[in-house]
């Protein structure tokens, strides 16, 4: 299956919070308006933890695949040596 679902279920909530972080809690310039450093600054975090949560959950993946296709050469070597 796809891991963007489960990496957007992570990410999202993250970025809704810098967003929130950055309107409420970011500093205005004099005619009231975000300075475009800070906003910038949220933008790229924000593509970072995206990036960072889909790269971790791909590798998640492939290591748990990983892990079951050795529980599955060790029964099957279980059953070929126990049948000698």
């Amino acid at each position: 299956g796809s891991v963007f679902p489960k990496a957007a279920a992570i990410s999202l909530p993250c970025a809704v919070v810098t967003f929130l972080l950055i309107y409420f809690a970011a500093p205005e310039s004099a005619d009231g308006k975000s300075t475009g450093a800070g906003v910038l600054w949220a933008g790229y975090n924000m593509l970072l933890g995206f990036l960072i949560v889909f790269r971790t959950n791909q590798a998640y993946s492939r290591f748990w695949e990983g892990a079951s296709l050795l529980h599955k050469i060790r029964g099957e070597w279980f059953n070929a040596t126990s049948s000698v």
